[in-house]
């Protein structure tokens, strides 16, 4: 036996001599029959998981309490929906997720990397949000106003919503369709105006806020990556 000592450094612990606890010999198996033969059973399991877990927050889990436990529970990363809320709710969360981390690290007497992935709006058409954010029941025949002015973007009623589509005057006419949430409330315009649509409920249904909008007859020109995408990721 050799004389010369062995020194463990704290990555090699809990001793050099002992079986790793990578499986390399198995993990680059061409079969799975030689992967489960090629397992070292006595190799000790690993004290850390290499699985990630992204959860997408929401207002339901935008409280420090609940974000602490959501890391708790094996949490790694956390997306931040940019095409739900306003800007001060989004700066809101990330502010949540910050402060959770903190309160983690100090728990737990270590630094936990959560990592934060923001997920942008991109050249979807969406309405905006409704008022206390209660759906809306539209009947049928029932006349509603879209509309681009920003100042509705978080004030929607049963009559008046907003709409992030700059362009919809430009490229929409009479007669167009559009399908809010998939079709589960279709509306057919009738009026255009400078910044204006309104539209007829042809195929009644509940609104909720920021659904999705398609106009599944109208070749829309949307960018890769709007304006608000840019000013999103610049937060």
């Amino acid at each position: 036996m050799s004389e010369i000592p062995i020194m463990v450094m704290p990555w090699h612990r809990p001793d050099p001599c002992k079986p790793s606890k990578m499986q390399t010999d198995a993990a680059f198996k061409a079969t799975y029959l030689d992967y489960l033969t090629a397992l070292r059973l006595d190799s000790p399991p690993l004290s850390t998981t290499l699985t990630k877990i992204m959860c997408t927050i929401g207002p339901s889990s935008n409280n420090v309490d609940m974000l602490v436990d959501l890391m708790e529970q094996g949490m790694t990363m956390a997306l931040v929906p940019l095409s739900l809320g306003v800007r001060q709710d989004h700066i809101n969360m990330i502010t949540n997720l910050r402060t959770a981390n903190m309160a983690f690290n100090q728990m737990k007497n270590r630094v936990f990397p959560l990592g934060i992935a923001v997920q942008t709006k991109g050249p979807g058409l969406r309405i905006g949000g409704l008022v206390k954010d209660q759906p809306v029941e539209l009947p049928l025949q029932h006349k509603l106003t879209l509309t681009t002015d920003k100042i509705w973007r978080t004030k929607g009623t049963e009559h008046y919503i907003y709409i992030g589509f700059p362009e919809l005057c430009q490229s929409l006419k009479a007669g167009d369709v559009l399908l809010v949430g998939n079709g589960m409330v279709i509306l057919q315009i009738e009026l255009i105006d400078q910044n204006e649509a309104v539209c007829k409920v042809v195929g009644a249904g509940t609104i909720h806020s920021y659904m999705t909008v398609a106009a599944p007859d109208v070749p829309l020109r949307l960018p890769p990556l709007t304006d608000e995408d840019e000013d999103d990721l610049r937060l």
